[in-house]
């Protein structure tokens, strides 16, 4: 073990008292919009999910255009578009979840699925993990179609009853 060459002491830090957290003990999916700031938004330039990317793709989106048409006719309940533009599903926007455009879900998806941070969870996690603060039409079966395409996941994917020798 190289560990035991090393001196050292493991100290638990509660969550409350972690106040510097670093993208190794802060999930991407942890961000509320109210509370979006320039470094965390720069985090997800890499896979296209700036404000502006974002945005730009919600105005070309058939469902999200038709969505903000609705709310600016105050025609749509259920749906709200916080104070830069962006439209989130929800009756208030501090519960509210960003609606993900078609052309970003599989950008979404594969940042909470593939990546290190996000461990190669199965359908339901993902699923679960998505749901915190992600909406779209037909997300279940996205997420469990991109799963199951997943080459690591069914590689590694041990069924629920392995044998045992």
């Amino acid at each position: 073990m190289k560990l035991a060459e090393y001196e050292f002491e493991i100290e638990h830090k509660p969550g409350k008292k972690h106040v510097n957290a670093d993208s190794l003990s802060r999930h991407i999916a942890s961000m509320r919009p109210e509370e979006a700031t320039l470094t965390e938004m720069s985090d997800l330039t890499e896979v296209g999910l700036t404000r502006e990317a974002v945005f730009d793709a919600q105005r070309k989106d058939a469902y999200c255009r038709c969505k903000v048409e609705e709310i600016e006719a105050q025609q749509e309940l259920g749906f709200v578009l916080s104070t830069n533009g962006l439209l989130y599903k929800g009756d208030k926007l501090s519960e509210a979840k960003l609606v993900v455009p078609e052309t970003l879900v599989r950008k979404v998806i594969q940042r909470h699925h593939d990546t290190v941070f996000a461990g190669h969870q199965g359908i339901k996690r993902t699923g679960n993990l998505l749901k915190l603060h992600y909406y779209w039409p037909n997300m279940n079966r996205d997420v469990e179609t991109y799963v199951k395409q997943c080459e690591s996941c069914s590689k590694l994917k041990v069924g629920k009853n392995p044998r045992r020798w």
